[in-house]
């Protein structure tokens, strides 16, 4: 018997949990208050996380 092991990546706006396929979903790295922050999101969430935080 042969046994073999698949493994699968599940992309996920961090946002709006939402499923997404690769390439849809870029990390955004930031700081707030002194705490470092990481998310994945969608483009479109990215661009507006931006935007706000320029604000």
């Amino acid at each position: 018997m042969t046994k073999k092991a698949i493994t699968t990546f599940e992309y996920t706006d961090d946002l709006t949990a939402s499923l997404s396929r690769e390439g849809d979903v870029e990390t955004v790295t930031f700081a707030l208050d002194g705490t470092s922050c990481r998310m994945d999101l969608y483009k479109k969430n990215a661009k507006a996380l931006r935007d706000a935080l320029k604000s």
